[in-house]
């Protein structure tokens, strides 16, 4: 639920959604928490089922790019199931599904736009800060 409204759903502005009480999602990894409906947890829960675990990155997406972590490389040159990354504070991250001839790539992401905060959705046509492979 919304931690400002008691909502269930819907708009939360920019406050966190908790579950049990709790912002951080362990549903999938105990090992791999995330703070609940933030893009961060959106990434790591689709990379989590698409790889089936491995070491992943932890907090704000902004440090993301910035993170030495086993098994990831971090490139210019996006490919499909990559980690869109955007650098800033708290920054974002997203999966790429396409890669574009332009070189522009498709992402699935959660709250791209923090005035739409609990929503996902599909962005075409976006170049990230960088992205994050898997080596």
């Amino acid at each position: 639920m919304c931690t400002a409204t008691g909502s269930v759903n819907g708009y939360c502005g920019s406050s966190d959604w908790a579950v049990n009480g709790s912002i951080w999602d362990y549903a999938f990894s105990p090992t791999w928490p995330e703070v609940y409906r933030n893009c961060t947890d959106y990434v790591a829960y689709w990379e989590f089922f698409q790889n089936l675990g491995g070491n992943i990155f932890k907090g704000d997406a902004g440090q993301w790019g910035y993170d030495s972590v086993s098994g990831w490389s971090k490139t210019s040159t996006p490919h499909m199931g990559d980690i869109a990354w955007w650098a800033g504070n708290p920054g974002h991250v997203a999966v790429v599904t396409t890669v574009l001839a332009n070189g522009s790539v498709a992402v699935e992401e959660f709250n791209e736009n923090p005035a739409y905060y609990g929503t996902d959705g599909v962005r075409v046509g976006v170049n990230a800060t960088a992205y994050l492979h898997r080596s």
